[in-house]
């Protein structure tokens, strides 16, 4: 009952509303991965916004270093003008001028270098911290690949398990009517077979889940760069199309 008004919740449906789901346990859809892990990496490293935010503070922090050095430099305003009088009794009612004016604030000459020091520290700092995301992001990809394959290994198992599970059932059932079976037997085979499902179901579920992780750790986007309309169905389909074929980007 939970995970309904959960679910409901995530589609903005109207609380209460009643609604059904398709089915799919008998033929489940596997994700698959066919892209190298060396592909991953780069993939993550040039499309995670929290790398690219790294590399922009670095090209900021570098540019602040040479704004500490220009402060030292002296300040030259150059100011050109036209002016016009209506006096008659000047000689001249019109005239150009032009001004160059020199300023230094001698104060920079000693704060310059602590400026210059700190800003190169900045930089250093970021570097250091961009190096470091990067490994993180490359970790995160790592162990993403390595769950989705444990995670399929498991949802097979659980799979072939359940269909041995349905098939004793079938052969309990067929042995009730020949009345060769008492019902406690038929009864522990149920529960098992219902384990059986549940656990092929929650592997799946857990199978989904580690392949939603490789797409967030590289940075894949959920939406196509462009789409036809705001519709749902066409919202849909775009997300659809386009997590089927995100992987042939990096082939």
């Amino acid at each position: 009952t939970t995970a309904k008004a959960e679910f409901a919740a995530l589609v903005n449906l109207p609380p209460g509303q009643k609604f059904t789901l398709v089915d799919y346990r008998e033929n489940l859809p596997l994700p698959d991965l066919n892209v190298k892990i060396e592909s991953l990496e780069g993939y993550a490293l040039a499309h995670r916004p929290d790398i690219r935010q790294e590399h922009y503070q670095a090209r900021i922090s570098a540019e602040e270093i040479k704004k500490s050095m220009l402060r030292m430099l002296p300040g030259l305003e150059i100011s050109v003008g036209s002016n016009y009088d209506s006096n008659k009794f000047l000689i001249n009612s019109d005239w150009n001028q032009l001004g160059l004016r020199i300023s230094w604030n001698i104060f920079n000459l000693f704060t310059a270098q602590d400026a210059i020091d700190t800003a190169k520290a900045q930089h250093e700092l970021d570097n250091a911290r961009r190096l470091s995301l990067s490994m993180a992001v490359l970790t995160q990809v790592h162990l993403a690949v390595r769950r989705f394959q444990v995670a399929k290994k498991i949802f097979i198992i659980s799979r072939d398990l359940n269909q041995v599970e349905q098939s004793m059932l079938k052969q309990v059932f067929a042995s009730q009517q020949a009345e060769m079976q008492n019902e406690m037997d038929v009864l522990r085979t149920r529960v098992s077979a219902l384990l059986a499902t549940m656990t092929k179901d929650i592997s799946y579920a857990e199978l989904q889940n580690a392949y939603g992780r490789i797409l967030a750790s590289i940075g894949v986007d959920p939406l196509p760069d462009t789409i036809e309309s705001a519709e749902i169905d066409t919202i849909a389909e775009a997300i659809q199309s386009h997590q089927e074929n995100w992987q042939e980007k990096l082939l």
